[in-house]
């Protein structure tokens, strides 16, 4: 099985995860008669957050969480009955909209999309082929150690699915690029269909003819809602308050410094990787947020009258240096001559 180099840049650290996919994989292990709390061992997930729409868990949370799956079911089998339950209702508002969108192709670019956004240890490759559509999933490295567990109930998940939108699908093929497992027959009694293992991709492929057929639950005034409602939530539409100003909002409150981007990610409740995605489309990065921030803290407490040692303490610059440096860069002076500019008295220590 090959890991895909696009996406590759996208790090473990960078990836959090809606947690009701820890929901549901806990449901999957209790089909083995497996207690659900041991799922939750050394993962720092409280069974009572399993079901909260807007919750994150961190990658190395989920990794656990795999893991865990694997060792307690004795197999990847449990794999299956997980992409059992990952259904398009149960990805939330994204599967909805994808349920209702116009057509099948429509469908398929939205369901891109979400894996681009909410899954990007996977790489979703849609392509036509002649007469033909091929969607296959690819793993990125942070899946590596546990690939073909990740691509089992993946192609699963995206044989039923298919299933449901192509109504007539008869001509649906899914195939595995790994070897058949012992329980490989699990697969042919769950989709009703052969499936071919060894193959050269992970994923399915039907006729092209497909992709203009209605999806079974399109509805244009539902989809036209669920659509602006994930507008709203990834501020793509103008919302009351810009991804910039709830940050700056909580590294004003929180009152200990500056930490990383995955620190404050992490505190409100998204992925890093998509905090930077949402100040990208704002024109900002967090960086350039706490450049700002410092540069105003610098001006408020040089005028207080503080030292430059102590200002660039407290903005969490070791070396005084390099907050004059800063400081240089921000004002176009030092800080020594912005306080002579400004008529104040010399500070205790200058630089």
């Amino acid at each position: 099985m090959r890991v895909a180099e696009a996406h590759s840049q996208v790090t473990a650290g960078d990836i959090h995860i809606p947690i009701r996919y820890a929901g549901l994989l806990f449901s999957s292990i209790q089909h083995y008669g497996v207690p659900g709390h041991e799922l939750l061992r050394n993962t720092g997930i409280p069974e009572s957050h399993l079901h909260e729409q807007d919750y994150f868990i961190d990658f190395q949370g989920f990794r656990t969480l795999c893991h865990n799956a694997i060792r307690l079911c004795g197999s990847t089998e449990v794999a299956i009955c997980f992409g059992k339950h990952l259904v398009l209702p149960a990805h939330g508002t994204w599967g909805l909209a994808v349920m209702t969108s116009p057509t099948l192709l429509d469908a398929i670019l939205l369901f891109k999309q979400y894996v681009e956004l909410e899954l990007p240890f996977f790489v979703f490759d849609f392509r036509e082929e002649n007469e033909h559509v091929v969607m296959e999933m690819k793993g990125t490295p942070a899946i590596a150690d546990n690939l073909p567990f990740h691509l089992e109930y993946i192609v699963v998940a995206e044989a039923i699915n298919l299933q449901y939108a192509l109504q007539d699908a008869s001509d649906l093929e899914v195939h595995c690029a790994y070897p058949a497992p012992a329980y490989g027959d699990q697969y042919h009694q769950l989709l009703g269909r052969e499936v071919t293992f060894d193959s050269t991709f992970t994923g399915a492929r039907f006729q092209r003819k497909h992709l203009a057929v209605a999806m079974p639950d399109a509805n244009h005034a539902s989809h036209l809602m669920l659509m602006k409602t994930l507008q709203q939530a990834r501020d793509l539409s103008v919302p009351e308050r810009s991804m910039r100003e709830r940050v700056v909002e909580h590294l004003q409150t929180r009152g200990e410094g500056f930490p990383d981007q995955e620190t404050v990610a992490r505190e409100l409740h998204i992925s890093s990787r998509k905090l930077r995605y949402r100040l990208k489309e704002e024109n900002t990065s967090y960086k350039a947020i706490v450049s700002d921030l410092k540069k105003q803290e610098a001006f408020q407490r040089l005028r207080q009258g503080m030292s430059v040692t102590q200002v660039a303490l407290e903005l969490g610059y070791e070396d005084p240096s390099n907050f004059s440096r800063a400081f240089r860069k921000w004002f176009g002076v030092s800080p020594s001559a912005y306080h002579t500019l400004h008529h104040r008295e010399p500070l205790a220590d200058q630089l």
